[in-house]
């Protein structure tokens, strides 16, 4: 179902006119604007596509897990680890990060208990960070 979701995600991104008009949106504001994309439009859209995505995240995770406000809070630190450990301009690069964080993670817990293996977890993306400061992927999309 990820998969699913990750591989419609970059369709939409890299495959679609919408997602290049996000894009360029992103990358350079009032040159999408003098060329005539609606900014203000491709805000909403990006809002919307995020907030499915949160929305579907959530849906997945209320059946095994207690629903409250802060449910996502203990989420929050990996992803954004993955993202660096990654690369910040991929979404490839943040798909090989969430690996690396989410397989160091279940490898460190097998043996040590879960507050030293989110420590040796957080050592490892700062080691990543230190020495490929543009994630594993660095600047390629």
């Amino acid at each position: 179902l990820a998969a699913a979701l990750a591989l419609a995600t970059y369709y939409l991104f890299f495959r679609t006119k919408l997602g290049l008009q996000i894009r360029g949106v992103i990358a350079n504001r009032a040159m999408a604007a003098s060329l005539g994309i609606n900014t203000r439009r491709m805000d909403r859209a990006t809002f919307a596509v995020g907030s499915a995505l949160a929305g579907f995240a959530g849906a997945v995770m209320a059946p095994i897990m207690s629903v409250d406000p802060q449910m996502g809070v203990g989420f929050l630190i990996p992803s954004f680890l993955s993202v660096l450990v990654g690369g910040v301009n991929s979404l490839v690069g943040a798909l090989i990060g969430s690996g690396v964080i989410g397989g160091a993670t279940t490898i460190f817990s097998a043996g040590i208990s879960q507050a030293d293996a989110q420590i040796l977890v957080f050592l490892l993306a700062m080691i990543i960070i230190r020495f490929l400061p543009n994630g594993i992927i660095g600047g390629r999309k």
